[in-house]
Order: C-alpha cells, then sequence, then structure tokens
C-alpha cells in the first residue's frame, strides 16, 4: 500500500478504494486477500492508524466485515484507536454503528470472544 515513491497511500484514497472494491464486487472482495494483507500491514503501523478518522477507521471495519476477512489484530488496533479520545469527540451515530455492525458481524461469525 505505499507509491512509487515510497509514501504510504493517504487514508482518505486507501478509504475509497477499500469502498469501492467492497460496493462493487459482487463478493466485496472476498477473492481478493492480496488488498486485505495490504490493508492490514498498513494500518498496523501504530503512526499511519493516528491518521485515519472516526469515519475512515470505520469503514476499514465495515469492509473487512462485508469481505468476512476475520483478522484479529486489526480489529484490537481498529478497536483501540475507535476508542481514542480524538475519534470519540468526533464520532458521529453514523460511524458509530457502522463500526458496531462490522466489528459485531466478524467477532460473532468467527464465534470468538475478544477481550477488550
Amino acid at each position: 500500500a505505499e507509491t512509487k515513491q515510497g509514501k504510504a497511500i493517504p487514508p482518505k484514497i486507501l478509504n475509497t478504494v477499500l469502498r469501492s472494491v467492497a460496493m462493487l464486487l459482487p463478493d466485496h472482495g472476498k477473492r481478493i486477500p492480496e488488498l486485505h494483507i495490504a490493508t492490514s500491514a498498513l494500518l498496523s503501523d501504530h503512526g499511519y492508524l493516528l491518521k485515519c478518522n472516526e469515519f475512515e477507521c470505520s469503514n476499514f471495519m465495515w469492509s473487512l466485515a462485508l469481505a468476512n476477512r476475520y483478522d484479529k489484530p486489526l480489529i484490537e488496533l481498529l478497536s483501540d484507536r475507535m476508542r481514542e479520545e480524538d475519534i470519540v469527540k468526533s464520532l458521529t451515530p453514523s460511524s458509530a454503528s457502522r463500526f458496531l455492525w462490522s466489528f459485531t458481524k466478524l467477532v460473532e461469525g468467527n464465534e470468538e470472544d475478544l477481550e477488550m
């Protein structure tokens, strides 16, 4: 998820790509594991994740849920980010509900308890 110049793709662009894949492909990106592997690697960088706003974080979780890509470490990182003060202060009902729906779908679908 880096450009030819070696710079990370801005969160806004990554968000747009993931939303497009999830909404336009009939399988919501389930057959593109490389995209999710690259996304996971990028979002696992705490510095990168700090650049992501509440809308982007909720959409990253949503794209994982639609593609049924259970990634426990990434779910935990996104959940931690959503609880940070700057996110909580700017959180909209739409982003909160999207995140909660996605989280629930992923965790329930994998029948695993996550201790947060």
